[in-house]
């Protein structure tokens, strides 16, 4: 199945990948986007940020099908250790299943984010990329990671900001409305700008802010797979906030465009990095 062919969008509830009707679908979404060139080069940025070193402990949190893990693990050498953390055992029992032939230092479990079942200051270095935006309480999940990490260990943390999101259309208004409405449909829709606030309250050093930006071609790819644009302006519908003939003539507007080659939207993504104080 492609990705166009498949339906199933990031707006879905990935804070309830288990409880959906069909959660291996989350998993290809997860796999699909680890692919994409952007994504891929922004990811090395945080692996980089971490400043992992060889035999290292690495806390991956929210690890999704391993994709990430299995980076991570490659750099820490079979010295290390990689604990790659997820809410949902579907995406668990994925990525022990496709990690587990590969003889690296990786390990993969069920855990709550605001409860990690690790000791204080176990982890050399913590990371979470694009899973704070789903939280209702992202202060309380660093302080949380925080814990488990050891003095002087860094936290990095990547994620969008939804506001930011940037879509070359004609009607400005319903625009506005589809990307404000998709940023409020995440308990943390502006956790992006909030990153740096977050980390300094949490008593974090040697702050890095790096935004980055990641540009979209392809509607559906962006849609499906990424923001869910139609989800947001079918409740505006069903809200009474567009009308339906306000709904078809964006939607329109943007399908032609992308089978034109003209397509263009534009996301912020900031990577955040600090060291836990010594």
């Amino acid at each position: 199945m492609t990705v166009k062919q498949r339906k199933t969008a990031t707006w879905s509830k990935f804070s309830n990948v288990d409880k959906e009707a069909n959660p291996e679908e989350f998993v290809n979404h997860m796999n699909d986007v680890a692919g994409m060139e952007g994504v891929k080069s922004y990811k090395q940025e945080t692996f980089s940020l971490l400043e992992v070193r060889d035999g290292a402990a690495i806390l991956d949190l929210g690890s999704g099908p391993g994709n990430d893990a299995r980076s991570l693990a490659e750099i820490v050498g079979p010295k290390g250790r990689v604990v790659g953390v997820d809410k949902s055992e579907t995406m668990v029992a994925s990525a022990q299943k496709q990690t587990k032939d590969l003889g690296f230092p990786l390990e993969f479990q069920v855990g709550d984010i605001l409860n990690l079942k690790f000791e204080d200051n176990t982890f050399d270095g913590c990371r979470a990329d694009r899973v704070f935006h789903h939280l209702e309480k992202p202060e309380a999940a660093l302080s949380e990671l925080t814990r488990v990490a050891r003095p002087g260990a860094r936290i990095v943390l990547a994620e969008p900001d939804f506001d930011g999101i940037l879509i070359d259309a004609s009607d400005k208004t319903v625009t506005r409305q589809v990307i404000q409405k998709r940023s409020d449909l995440y308990p943390c829709g502006w956790c992006g700008r909030q990153l740096p606030r977050l980390f300094k309250k949490a008593g974090l050093t040697d702050l890095i802010v790096i935004p980055k930006t990641l540009i979209f071609d392809d509607f559906d790819i962006v849609d499906q797979e990424i923001f869910g644009f139609r989800n947001a302006a079918e409740k505006l519908l069903n809200e009474g906030e567009l009308s339906q003939k306000q709904v078809d003539d964006w939607l329109t507007e943007l399908e032609q465009a992308s089978q034109d080659g003209l397509f263009f939207c534009m996301a912020t993504l900031f990577i955040v990095s600090a060291k836990k104080a010594m």
